[in-house]
């Protein structure tokens, strides 16, 4: 015959009468361990502020490659091509006279107008579009709201307009070289170009520079300790 509970109590003490009772009561409780244990972890919050950023640099790196593919490859193989070597407006930094602007128009020859307002409205047109929608969407996320943010898109803004302005007045003055008003409005808008551009490279280094300044403020270096090994955890 099996012992009675009282006599396994008295035989083997407390633990012995009490442990099936005791399994019985744990057995219960160990189901919703198991059950939140097979739960997925939340998305981390993290993971979502770093996508702005991702598709902020793609469309600024895109736009710098169309930039420098329109400048330093499309436009020297033309002016090597059918401008016979002579230099481009795009180039001439300082600008440039009526006498210098003759001598490419005629470098250009009958087919050269073409084939330079072509370069224009394809490649030369969705290269500054692009970029400046990159440094736009930039300054909105980074830039602080005020005075930074306005100044910086105000200065996007008008990169974009004296870049596409300056491929109008251009073209406008190689279609007729004889009106002096379009190559000095052509010179102005090439040179512009130039400066917005490197003023633009300025704002958006300093807007940089604060953002990083922020960030080694505010690192806690405890508190990131703790998230990591949270992370590491939950995997």
């Amino acid at each position: 015959m099996g012992l009675t509970r009282a006599q396994k109590i008295k035989r083997y003490g407390e633990k012995a009468g009490g442990g099936s009772a005791q399994g019985e009561q744990s057995a219960p409780n160990a189901r919703p361990s198991a059950r939140r244990n097979t739960e997925l972890p939340m998305p981390e919050p993290t993971e979502a502020k770093r996508r702005p950023g991702i598709l902020i640099a793609v469309v600024m790196i895109i736009g710098v490659l169309l930039l420098f593919y329109v400048n330093v490859l499309i436009l020297p193989e033309f002016a090597a091509v059918a401008a016979q070597g002579h230099g481009l407006p795009e180039w001439q930094f300082t600008g440039y006279d009526a006498e210098w602007f003759a001598g490419f128009t005629q470098a250009l020859g009958q087919d050269g107008p073409g084939l330079y307002a072509s370069v224009h409205w394809s490649t030369g047109l969705l290269a500054p579009l692009v970029t400046a929608a990159g440094w736009a969407l930039f300054f909105v996320v980074y830039a602080r709201r005020g005075y930074e943010r306005i100044s910086a898109l105000t200065v996007t803004a008008l990169f974009l307009i004296v870049y596409l302005l300056g491929n109008v007045a251009v073209d406008a003055a190689v279609a007729g070289p004889e009106w002096t008003g379009w190559v000095a409005a052509s010179s102005v808008l090439m040179s512009t170009r130039w400066v917005l551009l490197v003023v633009l490279i300025f704002v958006t280094a300093s807007v940089l520079l604060r953002k990083v300044r922020e960030q080694l403020q505010d690192f806690d270096p405890v508190a990131a300790n703790d998230e990591r090994r949270r992370t590491f955890r939950r995997r």
